[in-house]
């Protein structure tokens, strides 16, 4: 009985961190993803100072629900220094200030509580024109978490039951058989 449950925690816990590494790094990549396709549309509008074609593309995003703010930060020509481009704010999600201190290679991501900060340069001919600044919401990822764990635990809960159950019924029949057996 010991071993089982054992053996059931072990397994049902690796399991489930696997599980929720994975699903952590698929939202890592896939922000990262929608980060390297906006830096790769941003060239042409940071070189030309667009920011309307900008603003407009960025409004597409609207439908990613795990993209909070987006921010476009261009680096100066003559000055060489970062400054703000444009950004987009999902609905009903406040502006955030400007990450201007973040935007140093190497470009990793950050998790910090609800969030996952995603910085990618924006190249053009492989000089850095600017850079694209992602925050990403956890909220489902941590509501899947939750809801994995609770089911993780409540099936290996019922198993553990119901292996107690076999086992003490186990011995219980083999304790009323071997008297018979030895009397023979």
């Amino acid at each position: 009985m010991l071993i089982t449950a054992f053996c059931l925690i072990l397994s049902v816990s690796v399991s489930t961190y696997l599980d929720i590494e994975k699903q952590r790094t698929l939202t890592v990549d896939k922000l990262t993803t929608y980060a390297d396709v906006i830096a790769f549309n941003a060239q042409i509008s940071l070189l030309f100072d667009d920011q309307d074609t900008e603003e407009n593309r960025l409004k597409a995003f609207r439908a990613v629900k795990e993209i909070r703010n987006i921010h476009i930060y261009k680096i100066d020509d003559f000055s060489n220094e970062t400054e703000f481009f444009t950004s987009y704010n999902a609905p009903n999600t406040p502006p955030i200030p400007a990450r201007l201190d973040r935007l140093k290679a190497p470009y990793t991501s950050e998790l910090t509580g609800n969030y996952i900060d995603v910085i990618r340069p924006i190249m053009f001919e492989e000089i850095i024109q600017g850079y694209v600044y992602i925050r990403g919401d956890l909220s489902s990822l941590n509501a899947y978490i939750k809801d994995k764990l609770i089911i993780d635990i409540s099936v290996a809960f019922f198993v553990l039951i119901v292996v107690f159950i076999l086992s003490f019924r186990t011995v219980s029949y083999t304790h009323l058989t071997l008297p018979t057996i030895y009397s023979v």
